[in-house]
Formats: structure tokens, C-alpha cells, sequence
């Protein structure tokens, strides 16, 4: 028996030898993410509607959880729902790539009002919210400012 330390193995290949000598698809974006894409954009235009939670619930209910309006402390306000769609975000994109721009999107790297993110860590500075505009871009356009810290 071979015993090593837990791995994700999202997208694993087991039949290739060396690393990166996959010709495996790698999805650029699941249906999950699309139904969570609607939700959290159905909720900044209405709220938590039934099409919000209809779209978080598909997600939920295929790993077999219950319903979101139906779980502990649920709060039917729009706050409550953008923080439960990041959240459920982070557990169904885990390992994705995702993670990163979700929490400069939302400034939640910034705010540390996200799960596991402190806002004294250093992780992100205010000006990592967005890149930098490239120099040729400045010289092509002079009304363009370079974006705050660069």
C-alpha cells in the first residue's frame, strides 16, 4: 500500500509520466460557475429573487445540500446572499484559478470580510485591486492615468 499526504487531483491524468504532458481538456468554465455567475448578478440587480436561489440551489443540491434559504441563519437580504454565492464559490471552484480575482473583485482581500482572509495579513495591498495599465497604452492615449501604486 502507497501512503502519501492528501492532493487535489482536479483534471489528473494518471496516464502521463511527466508534468504539464497532458493533452487532457481543461475547462475554462463549468456549468456551476455559470449558475453561480447568474446568481450573485441576479442578486445586485434584485435581490435574493427565486431566480437567484434557484441558480445557488442547482450548485448546492448536486452535492446533495440543502436548499440555501433553507439553511442555518439564512437572511433573505442582499449582503447575506453575495457573501453566500463568494462562499460557495470557494468550495465549488476550489483549485480552479478562480479565488484570487473573486477576492480582488469583491475587495474582499481588502476588507477581510472573507472566510480565512484578514485584512492585517498583507496579503493584498489596496492598489493590487487592478493591474497595472500598460506604458504603451499611456503613450498611445494621453488621457490615460496609470491606475494607483504603479
Amino acid at each position: 500500500m502507497v501512503e502519501f499526504e492528501p492532493h487535489i487531483f482536479k483534471y489528473f491524468d494518471p496516464t502521463v509520466d511527466i508534468v504539464g504532458g497532458s493533452s487532457m481538456n481543461y475547462p475554462k468554465i463549468r456549468y456551476a460557475e455559470t449558475l453561480l455567475i447568474l446568481a450573485e448578478a441576479e442578486n445586485e440587480v434584485n435581490g435574493p429573487s427565486p431566480k437567484a436561489l434557484d441558480a445557488i440551489n442547482q450548485v448546492r443540491n448536486r452535492v446533495l445540500l440543502p436548499n440555501l434559504e433553507n439553511s442555518e441563519n439564512y437572511q433573505p437580504t442582499k449582503s447575506y446572499f453575495r457573501k453566500a454565492v463568494i462562499e460557495e464559490r470557494s468550495w465549488e471552484l476550489a483549485y480552479e484559478g478562480n479565488r484570487y480575482f473573486d477576492m480582488l473583485r469583491t475587495n474582499s482581500s481588502i476588507s477581510g470580510d472573507l472566510i480565512g482572509y484578514d485584512s492585517g495579513s498583507g496579503i493584498f495591498k489596496s492598489h493590487n485591486v487592478l493591474f497595472p495599465i500598460p506604458q504603451r497604452e499611456i503613450d498611445n492615449n494621453t488621457s490615460l492615468v496609470q491606475n494607483e501604486g504603479y
